[in-house]
């Protein structure tokens, strides 16, 4: 029995060894195969081929168009300044030099293509004002095809003739500011043209106030021009200009009744204000007069007794050309015995002789007296 099994097993190894050896070749065409075939597989996994650069000049805002394929393998790009090593997946944006590689995965790790050097240049923008009016004095707003979420600003232009209500305006190309949307300067990746446009103004508000003004009489008119802008403000400038069409000489109250306009170089521009006027007042106070009168004592003899007579502190003096003097019911007087106190009421004329008085205010200095003392009388019995 154990012979038999021995016997056996002898006999399938001559057979198998009878099979390898009829068949040695074709076994070892296809061993070379496999191993030709596992062999081409390491060397080409992660082979790179048909990598391009669309364009080597790229406008700063457009995306850089890269294609590549690899062998068994996804493919990813990767950039790096064209002076550094320091390689990064994200796609540069700014202005600048650069290289880009392509990098696949290969049996014993990754594979890079050969460097494809590329540059962002600057993007060309025509800016020109994109609002169709403006408050008179302030900057419009520009506008521009940027890139990304970049914005602009100017504050600098140059309008065409600022006197009318409508007029031509260019901003001026180098007070134009661009900034990306972390507030980053980025003016430099673009070249600026501007475009004149057509603009309207909108009236600009401005309040002024004419101040009060107030004297005492002098016999000359009292007239006044002075102003200031309490709301709102002046273009730089602009200049407001005003003629008073009111005057008052003798006492009293009026408005300054003031034509204003807002001038620019000689030229009024007055219709781009929306100009808000509020009028002073214009007051002529009395002139204040000191006069001294003279006492009178009488003794009682059933006349009436008064002085008429009177001198004017020299510290307040009348004007020239005029004359004070007392009329009927402008002094008092005293009759029976008693004392009262010589107030007299001057009236005042004029060189032509006309009354001025209600332009005065007599201060009429105390001291003075009518004074009529009993009678002495004898009386015989």
């Amino acid at each position: 029995m154990l012979y038999q099994e021995y016997k056996s097993k002898i006999d399938k190894r001559v057979k198998v060894r009878k099979l390898l050896r009829k068949y040695r070749v074709p076994i070892i065409c296809t061993l070379a195969a496999i191993i030709i075939l596992i062999s081409a597989f390491m060397i080409t996994k992660g082979m790179i081929f048909g990598a391009s650069l669309e364009q080597n000049k790229i406008e700063y805002g457009n995306t850089p168009a890269f294609k590549a394929n690899a062998v068994f393998s996804d493919v990813r790009y990767e950039f790096a300044s064209a002076d550094s090593e320091k390689w990064s997946e994200s796609v540069p944006v700014k202005m600048g030099e650069y290289k880009m590689r392509v990098v696949s995965h290969g049996v014993f790790g990754e594979r890079y293509s050969q460097e494809e050097h590329f540059s962002i240049v600057p993007r060309h923008i025509e800016v020109c004002v994109n609002v169709p009016s403006v408050v008179y004095g302030e900057n419009p707003t520009v506008g521009a095809s940027l890139a990304f979420e970049d914005t602009i600003s100017c504050n600098g232009f140059v309008f065409s003739d600022t006197t009318k209500t409508e007029t031509v305006v260019v901003p001026v190309g180098e007070k134009v500011k661009i900034a990306d949307k972390n507030g980053a300067d980025v003016t430099n990746c673009y070249i600026i043209s501007v475009k004149e446009s057509n603009i309207a103004f909108t009236k600009r508000d401005i309040t002024v106030t004419v101040s009060d003004a107030s004297k005492y009489y002098d016999g000359t008119a009292l007239q006044h021009t002075v102003w200031q802008e309490n709301e709102g403000s002046l273009v730089f400038g602009d200049q407001v200009v005003g003629v008073a069409q009111n005057h008052l000489i003798g006492q009293g109250s009026v408005p300054t009744e003031t034509k204003l306009i807002i001038v620019h170089n000689g030229i009024d521009v007055t219709h781009n204000y929306n100009l808000i006027k509020v009028e002073g007042t214009l007051t002529v106070a009395k002139r204040p007069v000191h006069i001294y009168s003279s006492s009178t004592e009488a003794i009682y003899d059933g006349k009436m007794h008064s002085n008429k007579n009177f001198y004017i502190d020299e510290s307040t003096p009348l004007l020239t050309g005029h004359k004070a003097e007392i009329e009927e019911n402008g002094y008092p007087y005293l009759t029976d015995v008693g004392e009262t106190e010589n107030l007299l009421l001057p009236v005042v004329k004029n060189s032509e002789g006309n009354y001025v008085t209600e332009n005065y205010c007599f201060t009429v200095e105390p001291g003075s007296y009518i004074r009529v003392i009993p009678r002495e009388v004898e009386i015989e019995t």
